[in-house]
């Protein structure tokens, strides 16, 4: 369920907020969804499970890092401070981010792939802009950008001086032409697409 409808007290998540970005300089709220199973346990509504009821969610995330982390808020036990108390980054948890609008079919799936390579062929070729074209090729999938740390294109990262965002998609491949000689003449291409495929830059190499 959206983060916004799991009924966190407003002060609370505000003074959440403020002190989760205070504990972890650099961060941003950002939208999330989770399981609401998991919220009635944290709050100690479903019997057998102990848990705060004042317990708050928000999720913080650092671009440049690359993490992404739920942030569980209550009253310390020991300071009596109200607070972070727990976090977990994305992945094996569960919550996620909110994802924006992303293009149908997705790039997951065989025809979605097809079509932001066949996007990514046509742009940089329309961009070299130079004549002789014979063919071109991408390399390997479509990749979302992802948030992580370690990944071949991470958020922030630029291409063509464009600042990659998450969930952007990233395509590269080659472009041939014909040259004077028995050789071609081989053109690499990078394109950033928005989440709907939508050209940001494309950069040649």
């Amino acid at each position: 369920m959206p983060g916004d409808s799991i009924g966190n007290d407003p002060t609370k998540q505000k003074l959440c907020e403020e002190r989760s970005k205070a504990r972890f300089p650099g961060y941003t709220v950002v939208p999330f969804e989770i399981d609401k199973n998991y919220v009635a346990r944290s709050r100690g509504v479903v019997p057998g499970f102990q848990g705060h009821s004042d317990t708050t969610f928000v999720a913080i995330e650092n671009s440049i890092l690359g993490t992404t982390m739920l942030m569980e808020c209550s009253v310390s036990i020991g300071t009596g401070q109200y607070g972070p108390q727990a976090f977990y980054q994305e992945g094996g948890t569960p919550w996620h981010p909110i994802k924006p609008p992303q293009f149908d079919p997705s790039i997951s799936s065989q025809r979605g792939n097809e079509i932001a390579a066949d996007r990514c062929r046509e742009a940089a070729r329309i961009r070299i802009n130079r004549p002789n074209f014979n063919h071109s090729s991408v390399l390997g999938s479509a990749v979302e950008v992802r948030a992580m740390r370690g990944v071949r294109y991470p958020v922030g990262g630029l291409i063509a001086g464009a600042k990659a965002e998450r969930y952007d998609v990233v395509v590269t491949g080659t472009a041939l032409y014909g040259s004077a000689g028995p050789d071609m003449l081989a053109i690499k291409f990078t394109c950033l697409f928005s989440p709907m495929l939508e050209v940001k830059a494309i950069q040649l190499k």
